[in-house]
């Protein structure tokens, strides 16, 4: 369940990290578009419509580039954490090479289950807490991707209504 967890989110951050990449490619393209269609080169804004244009497209373009770095930062990992199949390998050897202090074989099938099982419930556990951590990161890009494709959106509508 937790590995299902952390492949869907794995999927949202490429599609985020894709957003954000088309909301830049769209933002610079019709920011060049209209400074060239209106002057017939770039120029530096001339009058306050402009600015605020300037400025919305700004925050669109930096939000949707703090998306991007930021999703590409999850997708290379930072937590180093061992597979905890190594751990259930020795504890099993440990059981049987022990199995002579167990009084009954009962006892001894016991053991084994529950030395086999806690580093698998140990390892969905780490992983659980990873996966929430990656939650509350993917919700605040998210949100900031919304407010990317917003200020855009308002910044080039200032400037198709101005005129």
């Amino acid at each position: 369940l937790a590995i299902d967890r952390q492949n869907i989110q794995l999927t949202y951050i490429k599609t985020y990290i894709t957003l954000a990449s088309v909301i830049i490619g769209a933002v610079l393209s019709a920011a060049i578009f209209f400074k060239v269609a209106q002057n017939g080169a770039l120029s530096h804004p001339q009058t306050r419509t402009e600015i605020i244009c300037l400025l919305f497209v700004g925050i669109s373009l930096l939000t949707a580039l703090a998306v991007f770095v930021c999703g590409v930062d999850l997708l290379r990992g930072r937590e180093k954490r061992p597979l905890p199949f190594a751990k259930i390998k020795l504890s099993y050897v440990w059981v049987k090479e022990n199995k002579h202090h167990f009084p009954s074989e009962e006892q001894l099938e016991v053991e084994l289950l529950e030395s086999l099982l806690q580093p698998v419930v140990d390892g969905i556990e780490d992983l659980l807490i990873i996966v929430a951590r990656v939650g509350k990161r993917l919700r605040i890009m998210s949100l900031v991707l919304i407010i990317s494709t917003f200020s855009g959106l308002i910044g080039f509508g200032i400037r198709i209504f101005s005129n």
